[in-house]
């Protein structure tokens, strides 16, 4: 099972791995509806939807932990709560949105969502930790969910975030 947050290339690019190993499921959330419809093109040219359960809503006030500043012009913002349905035993949460330009921190939200739904060798990947932002919250999750954090120079920068000794 995978969760990636912020559809696009990434979900074809996951779902012909899917395919290619004969096992496995997506699941896509994005908030709007103009990427998803686009995706979902995509998805359809390359059959692939079958192994893609994308899934698509508007984001809305987040009261549980953040790190968006007490005083930010910009409230924190998520993904509605009723997208995670389903989200058992996940073994690879994909992170790469919301969008920064959200709020402050807007992907913080991923892990404390979905922390008591990933699998005993779950690993989180963080997209565009070239961006400060997004090294900062990996860094956070690391130190308050007791993983281990590595950073690869890709293009955007990625940060692959894993239980110790795994």
């Amino acid at each position: 099972m995978i969760v990636e947050f912020g559809s696009g290339a990434s979900t074809l690019v996951i779902a012909d791995a899917l395919r290619q190993n004969g096992t496995g499921r997506l699941i896509s959330v994005e908030q709007r509806h103009y990427y998803a419809s686009q995706v979902q093109k995509m998805l359809q040219g390359e059959d692939l939807e079958e192994y893609v359960d994308l899934r698509v809503g508007g984001l809305e006030e987040w009261d549980g932990e953040h790190l968006n500043y007490d005083d930010a012009e910009k409230p924190s913002r998520w993904y509605s709560v009723s997208l995670l349905e389903g989200m058992d035993s996940v073994d690879l949460l994909w992170v790469d949105g919301p969008p920064g330009a959200t709020c402050a921190f807007s992907r913080y939200p991923a892990l404390p969502a979905l922390a008591d739904q990933l699998s005993a060798d779950a690993e989180v990947w963080m997209d565009d930790t070239i961006r400060d932002e997004e090294t900062k919250i990996c860094d956070k999750w690391a130190k308050d969910y007791g993983v281990e954090v590595e950073y690869y120079a890709l293009e955007k920068g990625l940060g692959r975030l894993k239980r110790p000794g795994r």
